[in-house]
């Protein structure tokens, strides 16, 4: 779960502007564990966030920025979720940040 929680912070991190927050909350719900973690970035357009668990997918955002990326990262982060008997979701709005939202039951 390490990589998970790594690979959506350095992504809020590189494309987050400077002098942006990036919140981490944790919250406890009907035998499940949430790991809330959003960002003022640049967001992701509604059509692009239905491929951004799929492999090699980069959004358009990404594609034109500077960094660079395989686009394995979210990928992975959803992978890695569902053999913990977890879900990953992601809300997001072109210019209004991004919310992952990780799900985990708790132990």
């Amino acid at each position: 779960m390490r990589q998970v929680f790594s690979n959506i912070l350095e992504n809020a991190i590189k494309y987050a502007p400077e002098n942006t927050q990036i919140s981490v909350k944790t919250y406890e719900k009907d035998g499940y564990v949430f790991f809330v973690i959003s960002d003022q970035g640049p967001g992701i357009a509604a059509q692009e966030l239905p491929h951004l668990f799929t492999k090699f997918y980069r959004s358009a955002n990404a594609k034109s920025s500077p960094i660079k990326g395989s686009g394995l990262g979210l990928y992975l982060a959803k992978y890695f979720t569902e053999l913990h008997q977890g879900q990953i979701f992601v809300e997001s709005d072109s210019g209004k940040g991004t919310i992952f939202v990780v799900q985990l039951p708790q132990l």
